[in-house]
């Protein structure tokens, strides 16, 4: 294993400025999304119990994982309605040439051998075999050059629910998608076990690797306008642009006389984030936090989320969509409500983590 790692970087030691006559990958087709824009984020429940089928949530919904002992799956409870402006996203994740690509022409950050988690995605990223396959291992610095290098940026948290949850209208989410790859209100996971998905738990053939973009015909989303999105579910956990913070709707720890109903809106110079969708909880008491996601439960439509949440959140961004080695132990992260974080500095990363991109309308050629 260390002798085929070694010639993975000097393969790549040779490559380097090579990237002048060699034609550039096809760019990703993005899909345009203009209707529904209005949607309520988050979920009624923390999970839903299963009763004693294979994939059992408890009522906390934590699950064993490959993060760590213990995995909480974060819940978004309770939901809000919340709207966004016009916006496209990548009808599929970033591949391993197309990120190559960008490492050779300079413009996105190479990583060294001590950032990558095991040394097969070393090899992994060359190898012509996987060209067409997901990038592996990126953190959140290399996922945002690379969107920046072709025109683009990464998607919102609620950019990102809207396409994958099938932007739900009805507020006790009967039609939303709790799964990518189920049909919406369908809350038995189990539904997935034999179909064309990039989850080992559904799968059931023994393999727990990636698959080449476009390929798992299971996870796809098909929406109002024709256009399809790919693998929201499975292959790869995506980056967002928004900053964790935890449990971003919910109430439970709120003081009980705060009117959790209403909400003052303030202009962006009185609070750090920016924008129109900054807003102020519970004025003159200890829970008046200035917030860019409303922390409360109200049918208000809340407009345009911000991309970022104000830096005293701290330093993670949302990471969305399940992975290609998950097992039934953590399907509960394949949720479309299901947020995941890590730090935004640093290169050090995780085997899971990929990239898809998003533009807003009129800032991109394939975007109008």
């Amino acid at each position: 294993m260390k002798t085929y790692f070694g010639t993975a970087l000097v393969f790549v030691v040779l490559i380097v400025g090579c990237a002048e006559g060699r034609k550039p990958p096809t760019p990703t087709s993005m899909v345009k999304i203009s209707e529904g824009l209005e949607y309520w984020f988050g979920d009624l429940t923390p999970c839903t119990k299963f009763g004693e089928t294979a994939f059992n949530c408890d009522v906390q919904c934590s699950v064993v994982g490959p993060f760590s002992a213990c995995v909480a799956i974060d819940p978004i409870v309770p939901p809000v309605k919340v709207a966004v402006q016009p916006f496209c996203i990548d009808e599929h994740e970033v591949t391993n040439l197309q990120y190559l690509y960008c490492e050779e022409t300079g413009k996105c950050p190479r990583r060294p051998a001590d950032d990558l988690p095991t040394t097969n995605i070393a090899s992994y990223a060359i190898d012509e075999k996987y060209e067409n396959y997901p990038a592996l291992a990126h953190s959140f610095q290399h996922a945002k050059a690379y969107c920046e290098s072709v025109g683009k940026r990464l998607p919102t948290e609620f950019e990102w629910e809207l396409v994958a949850s099938g932007s739900p209208q009805n507020a006790d989410l009967s039609d939303k998608r709790l799964y990518s790859f189920l049909p919406a209100g369908e809350a038995d996971v189990d539904k997935c076990i034999g179909m064309d998905l990039t989850i080992p738990a559904c799968r059931r053939d023994g393999t727990s690797t990636t698959t080449a973009v476009k390929s798992s015909v299971g996870d796809v989303i098909t929406l109002p306008n024709g256009g399809q999105v790919y693998d929201m579910g499975g292959n790869v956990k995506e980056w967002t642009s928004t900053r964790y913070q935890d449990k971003v709707t919910c109430v439970e720890n709120s003081l009980a006389d705060c009117n959790y109903g209403t909400a003052e809106q303030l202009p962006p110079d009185q609070c750090d984030c920016a924008g129109e969708s900054c807003f102020r909880i519970c004025p003159e008491q200890p829970a008046d936090t200035a917030i860019c996601a409303l922390r409360f439960d109200s049918n208000e439509l809340i407009e345009t989320p911000d991309v970022t949440l104000s830096p005293e959140f701290g330093n993670e961004r949302v990471i969305k969509g399940g992975f290609y080695y998950m097992g039934e132990n953590d399907i509960c992260q394949a949720r479309t409500t299901n947020r995941d974080h890590r730090p935004d500095e640093g290169t050090k990363t995780h085997p899971a983590l990929g990239i898809r991109c998003a533009a807003t309308v009129g800032t991109h050629p394939d975007c109008q």
